[in-house]
């Protein structure tokens, strides 16, 4: 019997695990978006239909629900009490046994007074006829005979109370084991029904805290009701499994209680049995309790749901006018940006043909530094000559004054001629000012590029070796030195233009480039300061 009941135990399905509210929100068929704020009127619009449908739908499966739990607690109710009948009478029969019992030994007790008085009779008697005559002795035994038959009749009698008396023994000690046994059983379901009860109120009281960080979280709640729902659906298909597997062992329990009248020790199994469907009934009523207390739970925040998607949807009418206002004013700043472009458009032709007029005095530039390079050659030689007439002077001292004479023209020309560079050098040099304050006009209105960033780390680099090799080479290669200058001071402004270009074509979106860029044409001013500083030196400032 007991194999069968385990069988049968397996075969139960087994209650699924309550789902956490984490577990519970995160499904598929109404879930929210977590950047609410982000959505449209439409999209929300959507979403609060979406939960209107579902609370309604929520409203008629909790309904059933209901029901369906209420007819449960009859039926559980109905089974308990037809378990406490049964067991009652139970408890009858082993009183009756109990008291039969003790009527027996009562019985017996008796008996073996009365035999052992027949005995001690019987002994007296012997010890009288040894003393009479043989005649008296038939008499006697005429007189003992039947009682023998007597004596015979209450032994066997004795043996029969005895036979019984050890048959209700066994089944008084088999009862006695079986409860106790029954009572070790039910304190240990106790325990277990303790520790699980332990175990409910510490979920639910984590539960409860979750649902409180989650009381602004409306619409997630709303997607975590229908999980819920199929959950209890679920359960409801587990329960409805578990009433037929009680009917089931209702039935054999039946046919059990037919054959405890032949076999009283099966009748021990059988409660045992009864016992453990009694606790199982008792864990499921406990789970429905906890059930119903998370539905009541789940009502309450879709109440509170509702209440936020109203909220909701007033939020939605004042983002709908502050759109508005936010549509015009962003038209306004439009055309403003319209008329900027406009006058960024001439400045960057004005800066074109102020870039083309820089090329050609560039060039003109070049060309009067290799003139001037020409000269100093000449003024070499013309030192390599005049070391020579020195040398030479004491024996031609006739030819000196002539050739002092020649010199002083020379150096005449020269200085002409050293002034008339100056003069156009300091000519281009305000051009370039004049160019230099038409871009610092520009920089105020670029922004940042990623590609601005690194041809400026470009330029500060070569910027940083010309610095260098002017320092190094300003005494050997003076006009080298100015021509690589000038050249580079015209591929930066190059890129500088390029650079202005593509910012005013991002529409002066980022500030960092622009600090970046002012700090890219003060460099310029700088390398143009140094180059001035040059022609100082050289003498043609």
């Amino acid at each position: 019997m007991l194999k069968l009941f385990n069988k049968e135990k397996k075969k139960v399905p087994q209650i699924q695990n309550v789902l956490t509210i984490e577990e519970f929100f995160k499904r598929d068929e109404y879930e929210i978006n977590d950047e609410f704020w982000k959505m449209n009127a439409t999209q929300l619009e959507d979403t609060c239909k979406k939960q209107e449908k579902y609370i309604k739908k929520l409203k008629i499966l909790y309904a059933a629900h209901l029901e369906y739990l209420e007819q449960l607690l009859i039926k559980h109710e109905e089974e308990k009490k037809k378990l406490r009948t049964e067991v009652e009478e139970w408890q009858i029969k082993n009183q009756s046994n109990y008291d039969l019992k003790q009527q027996i030994e009562v019985q017996y007790k008796q008996i073996y007074e009365q035999f052992s008085s027949q005995n001690q009779q019987q002994k007296q008697l012997q010890i009288i006829e040894e003393h009479k005559q043989e005649p008296q002795n038939t008499d006697l035994l005429e007189l003992i005979e039947p009682k023998e038959e007597e004596i015979e009749r209450l032994r066997k009698q004795c043996i029969k109370v005895c036979e019984e008396m050890r048959r209700l023994q066994e089944d008084n000690d088999d009862i006695s084991t079986a409860l106790d046994t029954e009572k070790q059983h039910k304190e240990y379901l106790r325990q277990q029904f303790e520790q699980q009860k332990v175990q409910f109120q510490q979920e639910i009281s984590d539960l409860q805290n979750q649902i409180k960080n989650y009381q602004n979280e409306g619409q997630i709640n709303s997607q975590q009701l229908e999980d819920k729902i199929r959950y209890q659906k679920d359960l409801e298909q587990n329960m409805s499994e578990f009433t037929t597997k009680i009917h089931e062992f209702e039935s054999k329990l039946l046919q059990e209680k037919i054959k405890v009248d032949q076999k009283n020790k099966d009748c021990i199994r059988l409660e045992d049995q009864i016992s453990e469907l009694k606790n199982q009934i008792e864990q499921m009523s406990n789970q429905i309790n906890i059930q119903k207390s998370k539905l009541q739970l789940l009502e309450s925040k879709r109440q509170k749901d509702k209440l936020t998607i109203n909220e909701l949807k007033n939020n939605i009418a004042n983002q709908q006018n502050n759109n508005e206002l936010i549509l015009f004013q962003y038209k306004n700043e439009i055309q403003n940006l319209n008329l900027q472009f406009n006058e960024l458009q001439l400045k960057s032709n004005l800066y074109e043909q102020l870039k083309f007029q820089y090329d050609q005095l560039q060039n003109q530039l070049m060309d009067k530094n290799v003139k001037i390079q020409q000269l100093f050659h000449q003024i070499q030689e013309m030192e390599q000559k005049i070391e020579q007439n020195n040398k030479q002077f004491q024996n031609r001292e006739e030819k000196q004054e002539q050739k002092d004479n020649e010199r002083e023209k020379l150096i005449q020309h020269l200085t002409l001629k050293r002034e008339n560079a100056r003069v156009e050098i300091e000519q281009l040099n305000d051009k370039i000012l004049c160019l230099m304050k038409l871009v610092d006009s520009i920089k105020h209105k670029a922004s940042q590029n990623n590609d601005i960033q690194q041809i400026i780390k470009n330029n500060t680099e070569i910027l940083n070796k010309s610095d260098m090799l002017q320092k190094s080479n300003r005494r050997i290669q003076l006009f080298p030195t100015l021509h690589k200058c000038l050249s580079e001071l015209r591929k930066l402004e190059d890129k500088c233009y390029k650079l202005y270009i593509q910012t005013m074509i991002s529409d002066f979106s980022n500030r960092e480039s622009t600090i970046q860029i002012e700090r890219y044409l003060n460099d310029i001013g700088r390398r143009s300061q140094e180059l001035l500083d040059l022609l100082d030196e050289m003498g043609l400032k």
